[in-house]
């Protein structure tokens, strides 16, 4: 099992033998502690005896540090684990039931702070798994919430649970409420939806891709101009500060098929549009694209944070310096999160940070792992680890992909992958 714990101060990747080298460094044995506990749930309900138990720790950004399958061979609840994991990491625990490769049931999430010592969870409950079919994330206001289909039910994952919603009638769009519980219910108009929690109703849902974070920054240079949305106000300046003006925060207003909002006070128009732009000035990639009117005037310009568009990953990297990846390499799998950046490799796991200004992205320092493997593998792998070292910038691609840069060449394209 490779492991990822060390980190140093010189630039570049440093590769350290997990046999060797970690032993040699730390003058000891590769530091490690244990984590476990028990499954179970209240219910009388016997598991399927060709049930099959997966536990799993991730790092922060997603990235798999140990995961552990083995078949229940008809035993139930509580079910005992065990994994070895590396020490001063924060790490998040999860578990399932598959029978069949069908999700039964489900752990919540448990956050394990980095600590040296060995951790013992307690008994974990194993909820029922729900399926939500196709599903979208939905943002309202402050709240967040995923509303899936399947057949002809719509049902509602909020931080409370889940709610079946059966359809209704309505004079437009579609509405579903809960059975026993009427005002529990959610009403579709194309791509926004309300939402009423017993009686709570929330504030319009957008599509979550489509809402920008607050707070919002957006910004145009010909002519010079900013825009600072957050909860309270919004926020223009003109010509470097030669105009200053703010109004109450509006609300935010959907675009014609969910493409991004509309922010609109006395005087002032706010457009922000679900698509890549480049700063003009930079070339950095910005998740919105951002419209401005005001007395008469349009300006134009890019908008929100950079930074999530290296975290909406994990990716799979697909080309390494203009060289297709074989199918038959295990996903190199790149996840980054506000910090940090993790990589599986064909052979070795790797952690380490990145740095990303208004203008640059640099990668390290990053430790790894040297397991040794398959000759093709390691060429791979190499050839990876050498280009991630010369990255200065990055950019996402017409496909959604992203492209990490240096001195203006490609260096490696990853596809999104999604999530699991």
């Amino acid at each position: 099992m490779s492991r990822t714990a060390l980190f140093f101060p010189a630039p570049g990747i440093v590769r350290v033998g997990l046999l060797c080298g970690l032993a040699l460094l730390l003058a000891g044995p590769a530091a490690a502690r244990e984590i476990s506990g028990t499954l179970g749930y209240p219910e009388r309900i016997a598991l399927p005896p060709t049930a099959e138990v997966a536990v799993e720790l991730r790092d922060r950004t997603g990235q798999v540090v140990v995961e552990e399958r083995f078949a229940t061979e008809g035993q139930q609840v509580p079910i005992a684990f065990a994994l070895t994991a590396p020490d001063g990491v924060d790490l998040v625990f999860r578990a399932a039931v598959f029978d069949a490769g069908r999700p039964l049931r489900k752990t919540d999430p448990v956050e394990v702070a980095a600590d040296d010592r060995d951790l013992t969870l307690g008994e974990l409950r194993l909820i029922v798994h729900e399926a939500m079919g196709f599903s979208v994330r939905l943002r309202c206001g402050a709240e967040e919430l995923t509303l899936g289909f399947l057949g002809d039910i719509a049902r509602l994952q909020t931080d409370e649970g889940v709610i079946d919603l059966r359809p209704v009638p309505a004079a437009s769009g579609a509405r579903f409420a809960a059975e026993g519980d009427h005002d529990t219910w959610v009403w579709t108009h194309g791509a926004a939806a309300r939402v009423s929690l017993q009686g709570r109703e929330l504030p319009e849902c957008l599509p979550a891709a489509s809402v920008p974070a607050l707070p919002f920054r957006a910004i145009g240079h010909e002519p010079p101009w900013a825009v600072h949305l957050d909860a309270e106000m919004l926020r223009l300046t003109l010509e470097f500060g030669a105009t200053e003006l703010e109004w109450p925060a509006p609300a935010p207003q959907v675009l014609p098929r969910g493409t991004g909002v509309l922010y609109a006070a006395e005087g002032v128009e706010l457009r922000a549009t679900q698509a890549i732009c480049r700063d003009i000035a930079t070339g950095m990639p910005h998740p919105f694209t951002a419209m401005l009117e005001h007395e008469g005037t349009s300006y134009r310009g890019c908008g929100g944070d950079p930074r999530s568009l290296l975290t909406a990953g994990p990716w799979r990297i697909v080309e390494i310096e203009g060289t297709a990846v074989p199918d038959d390499l295990r996903p190199l799998r790149l996840a980054f999160d506000a910090e940090r950046l993790s990589l599986a490799a064909p052979c070795n796991q790797a952690m380490g940070g990145h740095e990303l200004t208004g203008e640059a992205l640099g990668l390290g320092p990053i430790a790894s792992t040297m397991m040794m493997c398959p000759e093709p593998l390691m060429e791979a792998e190499g050839a990876l680890f050498a280009a991630l070292e010369r990255v200065d910038r990055f950019d996402i691609d017409e496909d959604g992909a992203l492209v990490l840069i240096g001195a203006d060449a490609p260096l490696a394209r990853a596809l999104p992958l999604p999530a699991d």
